[in-house]
């Protein structure tokens, strides 16, 4: 039940504060900012559309629904459908119906253990699929950064070498 709080209420806020841009490029974005070729501001993006003058975006702020206008837009929102129920990829659409995969309760990926060994539809770990990075972001929730990715990459390597090789566990 925290974790549905926590991502209703403060995940855009950890994703923001989390997931910062490296030094390198904050030092071109603060540039072209103070060089007034950039501009931003607190928005939820409604619609978006090509016309005449360049893209037309319908935004809504803490004012209103407003109107503007850009020479070119770049998406920062990140990965927006942590809840596979709703990602049309036929592999993933599989998983999920023939029961190998569930959705974790949080609505973020699929549910698995912490070493992320899915978990399918009845409950029982799956023997033969596991998964790493986003997936697991009802399990552990910084499973979309890099340094977490490669360490869960690493972990699945150790425990897919031990399977096949069982004499590496007695060294």
């Amino acid at each position: 039940m925290e974790r549905l709080r926590f991502a209703r209420h403060l995940r855009a806020f950890w994703d923001v504060t989390a997931h910062r841009s490296a030094p390198e490029s904050n030092l071109i974005v603060e540039r072209v900012l103070s060089q007034g070729r950039l501009s931003h501001g607190v928005a939820r993006l409604i619609d978006l559309a090509v016309d005449k003058k360049g893209i037309a975006a319908k935004l809504k702020t803490r004012t209103g629904i407003e109107r503007h206008v850009f020479d070119g837009v770049i998406d920062c929102r990140g990965h927006q459908l942590h809840d596979w129920r709703r990602i049309s990829d036929p592999f993933i659409r599989q998983l999920l119906a023939s029961g190998e995969v569930r959705p974790h309760t949080t609505g973020f990926g699929i549910d698995a253990t912490p070493e992320g060994d899915l978990i399918d539809e009845e409950g029982q770990i799956h023997r033969n699929l596991s998964a790493i990075g986003h997936p697991l972001r009802g399990v552990a929730w910084e499973s979309s950064s890099i340094t977490e990715q490669r360490a869960q990459a690493i972990a699945l390597a150790d425990r897919i070498l031990l399977k096949f090789t069982p004499a590496r566990a007695a060294s």
